[in-house]
């Protein structure tokens, strides 16, 4: 059996909330997908974005309601929507909505150097948005980089329930700070763990070396030889450069 230190024991008793909350992270993949709502028993379309954590590079897949499948068409394996009836928007109380609307609040804080933006200021981040493509295009949410996504509370008031009509609590992922875009980068450019800690090691013990000298030894460890070339996309001498100015 697996032996447990006093405080894993300790720990182990406290219960936590199990959707992510408090990190930094930006918008890694996209997709639009149907899902059954088991309250309901009937499909749902919702937004799903792929958020990395940019404190511990772990991957959150989270999930944000539009509406019922009557009136939304998924396209292109879930690439692109297509509104079904007269829906040309997002409906601003649905899950998705919310969390257009503070994409574009925090974005429009930045572009006009405000603290708080009215709902009528919210155009100044769609302006920024809108080359990025549509909002029923997938890829228009990857890049989206942020320096905090919290849980928030969420409550829709006279919902229609089995029991009646009445208020139903929920929460709702939503960021704020924007950092800009930062394009995803494929599997084989991304920069495995192990590889970066090797790095970072061989530059703490020779940090004393000129650049030149760092690049030889980093690059020729076998650990660091043995990934993809693609993954060095970026030079290895901006790469150390980077390592050594804490920007990565």
């Amino acid at each position: 059996m697996t032996t447990y230190t006093d405080e894993e024991r300790e720990k182990s008793w406290i219960p936590g909330a199990s959707l992510p909350d408090n990190f930094p992270g930006q918008v890694i993949d996209a997709a639009f997908e149907k899902n059954l709502v088991q309250q309901t028993g009937k499909d749902n379309v919702n937004l799903w974005l792929t958020i990395r954590d940019a404190d511990t590079s772990e991957d959150h897949r989270q999930m944000w309601s539009i509406g019922a499948t009557d009136a939304w068409d998924i396209m292109a394996g879930g690439q692109e929507l297509r509104p079904a009836k007269n829906q040309k928007v997002l409906n601003e109380s649905s899950k998705a909505g919310k969390l257009m609307g503070r994409v574009l609040e925090e974005i429009a804080k930045v572009q006009l150097k405000k603290d708080t933006v009215t709902k009528d200021e919210r155009g100044a981040g769609a302006k920024v948005l809108s080359p990025r493509g549509h909002a029923f295009q997938s890829k228009a949410w990857v890049g989206l980089n942020f320096s905090l996504w919290k849980q928030e509370d969420l409550i829709y008031k006279g919902m229609r329930t089995e029991e009646g009509t009445k208020d139903v609590e929920t929460q709702i992922l939503l960021p704020s700070g924007f950092l800009g875009f930062a394009e995803a980068k494929s599997p084989d450019q991304e920069i495995p763990v192990a590889v970066m800690l090797k790095i970072k090691e061989i530059m703490a013990v020779n940090s004393t070396q000129p650049l030149p000298a760092l690049i030889g030894l980093c690059f020729g460890n076998p650990v660091v030889q043995g990934c993809p070339p693609a993954m060095f996309a970026i030079t290895q001498k901006n790469l150390l450069q980077d390592i050594q100015a804490g920007k990565v």
